[in-house]
């Protein structure tokens, strides 16, 4: 399953380092089956001048040193580390996240059996049907929070069984996360940590910090 992390804090901070991190946990991580998130990634950061400014790439993050070295001090940040769910889902730069619209940016993992929902959504992936059902709830002018419960009250009413289900959505100023981890499977925990300005959650822990679920 894929892994992601989310960074804000009060002033810009230099990110360049945390983001190593991160990719050197993400090369380690394997599911109960061997997944591995090495079909490509996206980072995204928040640009001063109000808006966000981002990579995408089709390569493991873990090979992209150089570039996570050039990113710059920021006050949000988003990275997803893709595990694509097909083989004829690899190698497409398109579906890779965060997805950015607007002001937002949002982040998707999970395991999610048998949905049914009872209208078409667009979209090729899962990923990008549930990023339509944020986009739609914030449209009706709803907090972050409530957007994403009200997509998850709508995953758990038309799925046959939520295995794992995390969500993240950031406004340019600060973020949210939904951790969906109905059985408490250990991989499919996000974890938290909080230093003087900064908060980080992650999909796994990592680097010095003291994270907890």
């Amino acid at each position: 399953m894929c892994r992601f992390l989310l960074l804000t804090s009060h002033e810009p901070c230099d990110v360049a380092q945390t983001v190593g991190q991160f990719a050197a946990m993400c090369q380690r991580s394997r599911g109960s089956d061997g997944d591995w998130q090495g079909d490509g990634w996206g980072v995204a950061w928040w640009h001063e001048a109000e808006a966000w400014q981002h990579h995408h790439s089709v390569a493991p993050i873990w090979t992209e040193a150089k570039i996570i070295q050039q990113l710059p001090p920021t006050r949000q940040l988003m990275v997803h580390a893709r595990s694509a769910s097909f083989a004829h889902q690899k190698g497409n730069v398109a579906y890779n996240q965060p997805y950015l619209w607007s002001s937002y940016a949002f982040v998707f993992n999970g395991f999610i059996q048998g949905v049914r929902l009872p209208r078409s959504i667009p979209g090729t992936i899962g990923a990008e049907k549930i990023r339509y059902l944020v986009q739609e709830r914030l449209h009706q002018g709803v907090t972050l929070q409530q957007a994403l419960q009200g997509v998850v009250d709508v995953l758990v009413r038309h799925s046959r069984d939520i295995r794992a289900c995390n969500l993240g959505l950031s406004d340019g100023h600060d973020y949210v996360t939904y951790n969906g981890n109905p059985h408490g499977v250990a991989y499919y925990q996000l974890h938290h940590t909080q230093h003087d300005t900064l908060r980080m959650t992650s999909s796994e822990p990592f680097g010095p910090w003291a994270w907890w679920p």
